[in-house]
């Protein structure tokens, strides 16, 4: 069966109800081993509380890595993914827009990876979901990510295009 600290709802309580923050930290859960970190980022798929999804200079293990991506494929509250620092590769975005694309209404508008060695393995695939999302994703950072100039232009938005003369 699984387990987490008896402590955790009181934990969550503290330090984002009672704060009124809107923004899950991963840094917060750092202590937790990374099995216990994975399950309670999987419970944000299912949350409406949280508008955002943070960590900054934590590795992420497989494991919260792939909760990431599950939550991400269900939520419909978190607005912001900003995961900077963190270990992350090119699979990673392959898999997060993979999940992204699942989601009947992903509510994304700010997607931040920077200081991840993404490299352009992941560009195209991220490219096809901006395709999908519209104007819907209205801050992409992917500084320090290792992309070429090649990854770059296949993420960067494609001018919008007039309409078509009515005949």
């Amino acid at each position: 069966p699984l387990s987490l600290p008896l402590s955790l709802p009181q934990d969550v309580d503290t330090i984002y109800h009672s704060q009124d923050s809107r923004q899950f930290n991963i840094l917060d859960f750092s202590h937790l081993q990374s099995r216990d970190l994975a399950l309670i980022v999987a419970a944000l798929a299912y949350n409406q509380w949280f508008r955002k999804l943070h960590s900054h200079g934590l590795k992420l293990g497989a494991e919260v890595v792939q909760q990431v991506v599950h939550t991400m494929s269900r939520s419909v509250s978190i607005e912001e993914l900003e995961l900077e620092n963190t270990g992350l590769k090119g699979d990673f975005v392959q898999r997060l827009t993979a999940g992204l694309l699942e989601n009947a209404a992903p509510p994304l508008t700010a997607l931040s990876l920077p200081g991840n060695p993404l490299e352009d393995k992941g560009s195209s695939s991220l490219s096809q979901y901006l395709s999908v999302c519209g104007t819907g994703l209205r801050v992409l950072n992917l500084s320090n990510t290792s992309l070429t100039s090649r990854g770059e232009s296949s993420c960067s938005p494609s001018p919008p295009t007039a309409p078509l003369p009515e005949s």
